[in-house]
């Protein structure tokens, strides 16, 4: 919750398991790029949801 801002958003999470396939951005106007990435070795800068995950000590292969 943003208080001074008068939002709220919420962000939902997904685990899956990758079998095959090509990324595809449907939106490109709301979205430049898109990529897999390693959990332990995710790019920076982190958005804000997922540094806030990370925080909680979540870890998807525990």
């Amino acid at each position: 919750m943003f208080k001074e801002e008068k939002k709220h958003y919420i962000t939902i999470f997904l685990v899956c398991d990758y079998e095959s396939g090509e990324l595809e951005i449907k939106e490109p106007h709301k979205c430049a790029a898109m990529d897999w990435f390693e959990w332990n070795k995710l790019p920076e800068p982190l958005f804000l949801p997922i540094k806030n995950l990370l925080k909680q000590g979540f870890n998807p292969f525990n």
